[in-house]
């Protein structure tokens, strides 16, 4: 996995894996996911990202099993609100994208307190 941050056009590159991208989805006008043939995510581009992301800040957390699966529960509970904001991707890669983007707090969010 490769995080890059472009100061001069205030993007964020969060390279997954390395696969020819098959298809490119818009998430909003801001944001951009590139997938492989299988649908799995190779990118996620973000633009704006100080404001939308809070980059340059950047973390980084390994996590126990165990937390993990309190954290895949937490989102599990989540994917009913999901549904209404389906961008068309598949379930688990919008679970994924919600687990980024919802943050501080939330087991394994990057401001979490727990070990």
């Amino acid at each position: 996995m490769k995080i890059r941050y472009f100061t001069d056009t205030d993007t964020l590159l969060m390279e997954f894996r390395e696969a020819p991208v098959a298809e490119t989805r818009d998430l909003d006008e801001n944001t951009v996911v590139d997938l492989d043939a299988n649908g799995n995510i190779c990118a996620i581009t973000i633009e704006h990202a100080s404001a939308r992301a809070g980059a340059p800040a950047f973390s980084y957390q390994q996590v126990s099993s165990q937390r993990a699966q309190r954290a895949r529960r937490h989102l599990s509970r989540n994917t009913t609100r999901l549904a209404s904001r389906d961008q068309g991707l598949p379930t688990g890669t919008a679970v994924a994208l919600y687990g980024f983007t919802g943050g501080g707090g939330e087991p394994g969010g990057a401001n979490s307190d727990d070990s």
